[in-house]
């Protein structure tokens, strides 16, 4: 569970502000925090929950807290040696995010909030760009394709059909409403042109293409996509039409057309239309869709790169402010007031749309300040009967809610919903493309989980403007599966196939009964039956790890997991480690032995890593673009390559399975010790150490721990690191690892997150009885109460925040305040933390040496082991254990024993 860091110098400031969050009162250092108001989405409501499928969305998707959003610098990591590394690793590393790499893992059944938060702090990383190098990296058009395909270009300018469907949606475009339904209108308009461009594209030799790769663009809205428990309602979707090839799926294709037909037509009809709700089967899903479309009217949602990391094309910045264009006011949709004051223009003349050039005179776009008196007379309508509408018609969303954000941040907002739910969703996808259109004014947006980037907006009533929008037609539709980002060879989704495949939204069964196809290294099949969904993190940026339950005729006897992640290049695989580690315990035992370690490390059986590095793909064309691009205002964004892993493992039991406390004792002891040995032996250290990475399995009856995940670790010590990954997953972080300073990972770190998944489990959940049999479960409380340390758990905590509620909890004398069913793991919790506070204060002293360690912490054993308040400091102090405070033995003896129970001690080196 990563979490970027910047390598180099710390961010700049505008990237660590947020003019949008309000302030924040720092949250209580009581364990148990206050009540907290429900959050609100972008357009102002408050989400609510939709049941028993948000819940089951909740446990698929959980999200984790502390994005930093105090301003503070971020942690870092020591930076490589660029000079040894190849050139793909100077753009081998992110730049830091708070944003949707954060939404980790952190309780199997944590409530899924908004996380408009965290798009936003992704969003301050984009990289904007001119339309014509968008085509050519993104599209893959070739750098003379004005040339190349000129004469396609002019075809379908000239086609008769497409000029008449284009006049109609610009004639739409141009026209100011303020009813709720203003961009709804556009539609069909929109996507009725878009479609006949490709239809005479496919009558083009140059630009045809086989018919399984054809895509259409079709209404979407009212509808949300299935698929998710979010219900995102995405205006238009691209879909392939070999959807629709069997008799069956045509008919749901005629069923959603007249569906989004009916939208179109009077309240009477539309009413009736409404009153037969689709069948579910008609309703598209997120892996049947290739893209997505957000259509606006309001004129300034578009991003204009004002805050955007700017890539400058031939020393040109792309800065495009959109003007504000003169409009025809629809008078049935002006207020009553206000319908007297619309007149023609001051020559008489009146105004009708071009579809030729809407582009007239035109002013500078400025949402704050007014136009200037001496120009009034020569506007369309008069200022006050237009600036009233636009006035009206921007104070309210699209679901005519009072808007909280500004319209090009809520669009924004929106378009990277849609792409975190298809890059999520939607089955293997590397990629996702979404469309932003305001009236008659278009930019591309592309998403990788290492970069977004955002072209200039273009504008398509333009005649020279138009042909770039011809051009991005063909770019798209040239476009391979791959090449949208379906790695359709891997898992070949029937999805794409048949349009009635996914019954329901349920997002755990996204993947149930696909196969999935691997190369064993001798070259053999290996065919895996996939099952459900039982960990996915969604988010832009980040591994985006998701495991799904699998079996294999290759492993027949077990029940496997597959590990789906994107890691950045340089990661080292778990197979890898692993196989070391198994390596080093067998040279250990000797022949004919076996080491006690194997009983508590996954067994990891294959792992297969794919690429993105051929000429023709997008990930690449980016890479080598940024590699020697410049910024403007001095900006930099560092492109960090990753690639797909696909990992097989054996199946393991999660930790709130037990209901013995006796068996989660050993589970821990083992823990301890399993870490131990692989940091003295083959020198892995964990370094993401957290409540879903602590498993078990059984052997001979008995529970054995399992250290699992090793997706974050790495050979110690670390000379470079292999990502600007900070890793960890925040409620578990050692406080030194949250806070920003120039740290690196020690063994104290992991066996400090240790210390805090035991006091998570031991405070935040309780053993009951559910029809007779005891489960484990999160800790109920009274209403308007939190749980124990809700507040580790709370989004609006900054790191330095909760770096300091880790230190006051350290050096706390208060009891900790376990359940009733944990009260046996006391004295561990009260004599490690009594470790971890002496240590840390006697750090402190050996940099006031005049000042002495408190006497004050008392183990609660009484063990003379941990019994040292007069221990004198070495000099200089002694990081690693904290002056000899943190020490492995130690721990060993605390947890040798739960209440008269003694576990079973192993390393007996």
């Amino acid at each position: 569970m990563a979490v970027i860091i910047f390598i180099g110098a710390p961010p700049p400031p505008y990237l660590l502000m947020d003019p949008f969050r309000p302030p924040k009162k720092p949250p209580t250092n009581r364990y148990h925090s206050q009540s907290r108001a429900r959050r609100r989405d972008a357009s102002g409501t408050s989400e609510q929950s939709s049941g028993d499928e948000e819940a089951l969305q909740s446990r698929v998707d959980p999200l984790i807290p502390a994005p930093q959003a105090d301003g503070a610098e971020t942690p870092r990591t020591p930076p490589p040696d660029d000079a040894t590394k190849p050139p793909s690793w100077i753009t081998g590393r992110t730049p830091y995010s708070r944003g949707t790499n954060s939404l980790q893992v952190v309780e199997p059944s944590k409530q899924v909030g908004p996380v408009d938060e965290y798009l936003q702090e992704d969003l301050r990383h984009r990289v904007f760009m001119n339309f014509d190098t968008f085509l050519q990296t993104i599209l893959l058009l070739p750098a003379n394709w004005r040339t190349e395909y000129k004469s396609a270009i002019d075809e379908v300018l000239a086609d008769k059909d497409f000029n008449e469907l284009l006049n109609a949606y610009l004639t739409k475009a141009n026209i100011l409403s303020v009813d709720h339904d203003r961009e709804k209108r556009l539609y069909r308009p929109h996507a009725k042109m878009h479609n006949r461009a490709i239809d005479v594209l496919q009558t083009l030799p140059k630009t045809k293409v086989s018919g399984d790769k054809v895509v259409h663009i079709i209404r979407s809205d009212p509808l949300a996509v299935r698929g998710s428990a979010e219900q995102l309602k995405p205006d238009i979707v691209g879909m392939l039409t070999q959807i629709f090839a069997s008799a069956t799926d045509s008919a749901s294709l005629v069923a959603l057309e007249e569906y989004g037909e009916a939208q179109d037509a009077d309240k009477k009809d539309k009413q009736h239309q409404e009153s037969k709700p689709l069948a579910p089967d008609n309703i598209p899903a997120w892996p049947q869709l290739t893209d997505a479309v957000e259509m606006k009217a309001v004129d300034n949602a578009l991003d204009e790169g004002t805050n955007a990391i700017r890539l400058l094309t031939d020393g040109k910045d792309p800065l495009k402010p959109v003007p504000r264009k003169k409009r025809i006011v629809n008078s049935r949709a002006v207020p009553e007031n206000l319908t007297s004051e619309v007149e023609e223009d001051a020559d008489g003349t009146p105004s009708t749309p071009s579809a030729a050039s809407s582009m007239t005179k035109k002013r500078k776009s400025d949402r704050n300040e007014d136009e200037s008196s001496s120009k009034v007379s020569r506007r369309t309508y008069k200022s006050q009967a237009t600036a009233s509408v636009r006035r009206t018609l921007g104070s309210i969303n699209e679901s005519g809610h009072a808007r909280t954000l500004p319209n090009d941040e809520e669009a924004r907002i929106q378009c990277a919903k849609y792409a975190m739910q298809i890059l999520s969703s939607a089955g293997l996808r590397s990629h996702a493309l979404v469309t932003l259109i305001d009236r008659d004014r278009l930019q591309l947006k592309y998403y990788d989980r290492s970069s977004i980037v955002v072209s200039q907006a273009i504008d398509i009533a333009d005649k020279e403007e138009r042909r770039l929008f011809v051009a991005m037609l063909i770019g798209c539709h040239r476009l391979t599966l791959r090449q949208r980002g379906i790695l359709h060879d891997i898992l070949e989704d029937p999805y794409i196939k048949s349009y009635g495949e996914m019954k329901g939204k349920n997002p755990v069964n996204l993947f149930n009964g696909l196969k999935m196809t691997l190369q064993s290294a001798e070259g053999k099949e290996i065919i895996l039956t996939l099952g459900d969904i039982i960990h996915r993190q969604r988010g832009l940026i980040g591994r985006n790890t998701c495991v799904v339950l699998a079996s294999s005729p290759a492993w027949p006897d077990m029940e496997l997991v597959v590990k789906i992640s994107w890691p950045g290049v340089y990661r080292d695989s778990e197979k890898k480690l692993m196989d070391a580690a198994k390596a080093k315990a067998e040279e250990m035992a000797g022949k004919d032995k076996r080491h006690w370690v194997l009983d508590h490390l996954p067994e990891i059986l294959h792992s297969q890593d794919f690429r993105f590095n051929e000429q023709d793909s997008p990930q690449r064309r980016l890479m080598q673009l940024l590699i020697k691009a410049e910024y403007a205002d001095g900006k930099t964004f560092i492109y960090e390559e990753r690639l797909l892993r696909i990992t097989v493992s054996e199946c393991l039991f999660p930790l709130d399975s037990l209901t013995d406390v006796k068996e989660v004792g050993q589970v821990f002891l083992d823990i301890l010790q399993c870490h131990r040995w692989l940091f003295d032996h083959p020198k892995i250290l964990h370094r993401d150490i957290s409540m879903t990475n602590v498993m078990y399995r059984r052997r001979s009856g008995q529970v054995c721990g399992v250290l699992n995940d090793f997706d974050l670790s790495s050979f110690y010590p670390l000379l470079e690191p292999s990502s600007l990954h900070r890793t960890g997953t925040a409620p578990y972080m050692s406080r030194d690892l949250l806070k920003p300073a120039d740290v690196g990972h020690l063994y104290r770190h992991d066996i400090e997150a240790l210390f805090y998944v035991l006091t998570m489990l031991c405070c935040r959940y309780e053993i009951v009885l559910s029809d007779k049999k005891p489960v484990m479960q999160e800790l109920k409380v009274d209403e308007g109460q939190q749980k124990p340390f809700a507040d580790w758990f709370n989004r609006s905590v900054t790191w330095n925040m909760l770096s300091d509620m880790k230190a006051g909890f350290l050096s706390s004398d208060m009891t900790i305040p376990t359940s009733t069913s944990f009260t046996a793991f006391l004295p561990w919790l009260q004599d490690i933390r009594y470790a971890f506070g002496n240590g840390f204060q006697a750090r402190a002293n050996s940099k006031n040496p005049k000042r002495k360690l408190p006497a004050k912490f008392v183990p609660q054993s009484g063990r003379d082991v941990m019994n040292r308040p007069g221990i004198n400091v070495p000099a200089p102090f002694d990081d690693e254990t904290l002056g000899g405070h943190v020490v492995y033995s130690d721990f060993l003896e605390i947890m040798s024993d739960i209440g008269d129970h003694s576990l079973v001690v192993k390393d007996n080196q």
